[in-house]
């Protein structure tokens, strides 16, 4: 029974060195994340600033500003990840505390009734062997018992001591997470009066351009050669493919038709063939369909492929392109992260990226798009 209590207790001991570990390592993980992204935004302001000194490309200045503007709402999530995993943690530490005081107190108890013990012992036990009767080794077996008693309280000193380093490590470690936890606090504030103006800037831009004859022409032409760059990666794609070797109706997208999964659940803000840009306004032939979304959304591939592109393209922000083989594609753009890279193999249904608040989404046969509202489940 001792022997399973043992185990019982070091198995518990293990998960909760375990459960600690792996808050230390999201912590330390958090902190390297927050490092790149800020990285990141301080290599943007250089490109932007250049950008606005050369006052042209104004395709790449909005792009710039939305990127930036997207890096920065990544920047408060990751602050608000880090702000929980220290509230764990304090949670932890306060409990662990209030924990260690307890078994102080109780281990002060325990020592001081060993105390008394040893003096009652000390003090009867010469007068028990001068007076009594008792044969040697009865009294040999007071005199051990005196000294197991005397052992015993040692380590109780001893466990004590541990005990108290361990309160004074915590405590430490408290103050510590206040703060950090404070200066977090203080930073996410910071970038979310960032946000606010990297959003106006942006908004007053998107104005500018809707409001100027010549900036809204000269868009939509930068626009037009974006969409003709795609067109081409995807036509490059195409030269390289093999003839079809599967009969008509037995592709994976083909006999999903109408069940094929939604890459991100939403409302569709511009549609198949229309004429007007979700975010620019202005007159171009949408090749797909634009799906409101919050922020950060996973965003899954819609069938099985490998991933031929995966990186910013102009026009379209942050871009993935599936080939799903026999001349089918699918595009993603407008994500505010890509989860995968070039020549992944990817599952349907497997998130390949998050979205911004929009996502692009486009499925091609043989180069030419589609409308993937006649190939999605209704």
């Amino acid at each position: 029974m001792k022997r399973f209590l043992f185990l019982l207790f070091f198995l518990f001991f293990s998960l909760t060195l375990a459960q600690e570990g792996a808050t230390q390592e999201e912590i330390e993980k958090n902190k390297q994340e927050l490092s790149e992204i800020k990285k990141k935004l301080q290599q943007i302001e250089k490109r932007l600033e250049k950008l606005k000194s050369e006052e042209k490309d104004v395709l790449k200045m909005i792009e710039t500003i939305e990127e930036k503007t997207n890096l920065t709402k990544r920047l408060i999530n990751q602050f608000n990840i880090a702000i929980k995993n220290y509230e764990n943690l304090i949670a932890q530490l306060e409990k662990e505390i209030k924990d260690t005081e307890k078994k102080i107190k109780e281990k002060e108890s325990d020592i001081d009734k060993l105390v008394i013990l040893l003096y009652k012992i000390k003090t009867r036990l010469p007068l028990e062997i001068y007076f009594s009767n008792k044969s040697l080794p009865e009294i040999y077996s007071k005199l051990i018992n005196l000294n197991y008693i005397a052992k015993e309280n040692q380590n109780q000193i001893f466990e004590l001591s541990n005990l108290k380093r361990k309160l004074e490590r915590d405590k430490k470690e408290l103050l510590n997470a206040y703060e950090e936890i404070k200066t977090l606090k203080e930073q996410k504030e910071i970038e979310e009066k960032k946000l606010k103006e990297r959003k106006e800037e942006q908004k007053k831009l998107l104005s500018k351009i809707r409001n100027e004859k010549k900036e809204q022409e000269k868009l939509q032409q930068e626009l037009k050669e974006a969409e003709k760059r795609l067109t081409n990666l995807i036509a490059e794609l195409e030269r390289k493919r093999v003839k079809r070797k599967l009969p008509p109706g037995a592709h994976y997208l083909e006999r999903e038709k109408n069940n094929l999964p939604w890459p991100v659940r939403g409302k569709i803000i511009s549609y198949f063939g229309s004429l007007t840009h979700p975010k620019y306004q202005t007159k171009i032939k949408n090749q797909g369909i634009d799906i409101q979304t919050e922020f950060g959304t996973k965003v899954i591939a819609i069938a099985p492929g490998r991933v031929v592109y995966a990186d910013r393209f102009r026009g379209y922000g942050n871009m993935v392109i599936i080939d799903h083989n026999e001349g089918y594609y699918t595009v993603y753009s407008n994500l505010s992260e890509i989860a995968v890279r070039v020549n992944q193999e990817v599952k349907a249904k497997e998130v390949i990226g998050l979205s911004g608040e929009y996502l692009h989404f486009e499925l091609r046969k043989e180069g030419q798009p589609v409308n993937p509202l006649e190939w999605l489940s209704q």
